[in-house]
């Protein structure tokens, strides 16, 4: 007989793999086993250095995992560099990595508490190409290792829209793609400013993709911009 904490755990697998659908992924047990590790590695560490918040344990897999993987559909290059700018807790680009493994991911975080998460997450879950930069943003503007570096840049609500097109036009290669997962404010007036700048760096405004968490409810805006070659001079 299955115990009524064994079903609970077997649907709140279900949910994610059946979540995870919507945005055309399908979940391997090997990627379900992934995630389920670095669940108790994260409820573990945040205990002590607040990763993330939560109410219940099991909104890690609808509010911060599923969240992470609607950016999915918008990783074009899965084989390619991603630059995840304030990663926290490693969200969304662990479990971008995880579903997607030759994505080669870099991991942007100041904390250096939560750096030192981040890289026994991916040494704990053996993720190969995955690489956590201990720094400020602004620092590794100024480190010409990292110009025109990435083929994506995302972020997930850590910096201010005009802010994070600014600093993806000095860090995404030519036709590079920036993917912005922020709340439903944003279009109050946050994408009309970014909007402005944007062609004076050398981006272009692409896309708004207003998605909903099945599982939860919330409102997700995706935005896409794409770093456009330079014009060669005649």
């Amino acid at each position: 007989m299955i115990s009524r904490n064994n079903q609970t755990r077997e649907k709140l697998l279900a949910d994610f793999s059946s979540g995870a659908l919507n945005y055309g992924l399908v979940i391997s047990n090997s990627a379900l086993s992934s995630f389920a590790g670095y669940e108790e590695e994260l409820l573990r560490w945040n205990d002590k250095i607040n990763l993330v918040s939560l109410k219940m344990p099991q909104e890690l897999w609808s509010r911060h995992f599923l969240d992470s993987l609607s950016a999915a559909p918008f990783v074009l290059n899965r084989g390619g560099t991603l630059l995840d700018l304030g990663a926290g807790g490693g969200f969304p680009g662990l479990p971008l990595k995880i579903v997607f493994p030759e994505l080669k991911i870099f991991l942007l975080e100041s904390s250096r508490k939560k750096s030192s998460f981040l890289n026994h997450a991916i040494r704990l879950l053996g993720l190969p190409q995955a690489t956590v930069i201990n720094e400020r943003v602004e620092s590794i503007l100024m480190d010409n290792k990292y110009r025109h570096g990435f083929d994506a840049v995302i972020s997930r609500a850590a910096f201010k829209l005009p802010e994070l097109v600014r600093y993806s036009a000095y860090l995404l290669a030519a036709n590079g793609m920036m993917i912005a997962m922020k709340g439903g404010k944003v279009l109050d007036g946050e994408l009309a400013q970014a909007q402005i700048i944007a062609p004076a760096v050398g981006l272009a405004f692409l896309s708004c993709h207003d998605t909903k968490n099945e599982r939860t409810g919330e409102r997700r805006i995706i935005l896409i911009f794409k770093k456009y070659p330079p014009v060669d001079s005649p």
